[in-house]
């Protein structure tokens, strides 16, 4: 994982990446995003595997700013990691989401969701995983996923404070 705080990301593609550490707390391509710009990015193929917040991008993710951020899959990413599907995000206790696990004070705008998740966790979302006063604006997404826990959501698995989704 990569921390990115104060940090801007800008035209980035990332292809099949891989976190699988069963026992680590914050998975994601993005261990922790602090008042982040990740803006423009696309990933394509990923295997997250961690134990308390897991997100494809981030595992946890607050006072940033997400905008036009693709997160998909296809069978030709698969053959890097051919038992599991093409993007495949796995947390076994307590967040995943299918781009952040965590979010507080986010905006999340202008993104798309197309992947294959698998999220066995209290809070499990296709896109977010438990968001805390997060902004989620013009976010689509075709998600074929497995998706289980208390609070469990196609876009969302749990939202609470001023969290607008339109």
């Amino acid at each position: 994982s990569i921390s990115g705080s104060d940090t801007t990301w800008d035209e980035v593609i990332i292809k099949n990446i891989i976190v699988d550490e069963p026992n680590l707390d914050y998975a994601g391509f993005f261990a922790v995003l602090d008042s982040a710009r990740i803006i423009n990015i696309e990933m394509q193929g990923a295997l997250i595997r961690g134990a308390q917040y897991v997100g494809t991008m981030a595992a946890q993710s607050s006072n940033s700013r997400i905008r036009n951020v693709n997160i998909k899959s296809s069978e030709e990413d698969a053959s890097f990691y051919p038992s599991l599907p093409p993007t495949t995000l796995l947390s076994t206790h307590y967040v995943s989401g299918g781009m952040i696990g965590i979010s507080t004070k986010d905006t999340v705008f202008k993104s798309n969701i197309a992947a294959k998740f698998v999220g066995d966790a209290v809070y499990s979302g296709g896109g977010v995983g438990h968001g805390t006063s997060t902004v989620i604006q013009e976010v689509t997404g075709y998600n074929d996923s497995r998706l289980r826990g208390l609070y469990t959501g196609g876009l969302a698995g749990y939202l609470n404070g001023n969290a607008p989704v339109q």
